[in-house]
């Protein structure tokens, strides 16, 4: 199969909920961190980038995903919601070999899913300047920027998107 936005072959992947506390999960979140450290000027610290708890991803406030490519952990993404209808995607991570194959773009497609089966409307995220493919595909999947809702000292882009309301997960 090859992705019809960059005209590469898609990868052979899986999107799952995972604990976040699992070993694959504690991976992922750590190879996150490490590429964010490579790619800030001034490094990466988790507290400084307004730390969720980790209660969040977890069913019925959340989910933490898992991407597998060929059986390997890939990336990942996480969710949580908030009042007034409105989901957060946190640590959102793709592998540096998947990027630009739609890995990415799935795994967002599958975030806002879960934001529409806890019953959200909307959902919002926020990015650094340096990740400007992000930025890009946040963009060309019908985010639009928005003011600041947080205090994430990384962040200089803040975006939401209507994702409409299908159902509620009890």
């Amino acid at each position: 199969m090859v992705d019809s936005l960059t005209g590469q072959p898609v990868p052979d992947i899986t999107i799952e909920p995972e604990p976040i506390d699992s070993p694959e999960a504690r991976w992922a979140l750590d190879r996150y961190v490490a590429d964010l450290n490579e790619r800030f000027p001034g490094g990466f610290d988790t507290s400084r980038a307004a730390p969720p708890d980790p209660g969040d991803f977890v069913p019925p406030n959340g989910v933490f995903l898992l991407v597998r490519a060929e059986g390997e952990t890939a990336g990942c993404g996480a969710l949580r919601t908030e009042s007034g209808g409105i989901a957060e995607i946190r640590r959102m991570w793709i592998s540096p070999r998947l990027r630009g194959r739609g890995a990415g773009r799935r795994l967002l497609a599958a975030l806002e899913t879960h934001a529409r089966e806890y019953g959200c409307s909307r959902v919002r995220l926020d990015t650094a300047a340096e990740l400007e493919e992000a930025r890009a595909l946040y963009a060309s999947a019908g985010y639009v920027e928005i003011d600041a809702y947080n205090e994430n000292s990384y962040a200089r882009h803040w975006f939401e998107k209507d994702v409409g309301r299908r159902s509620s997960v009890s």
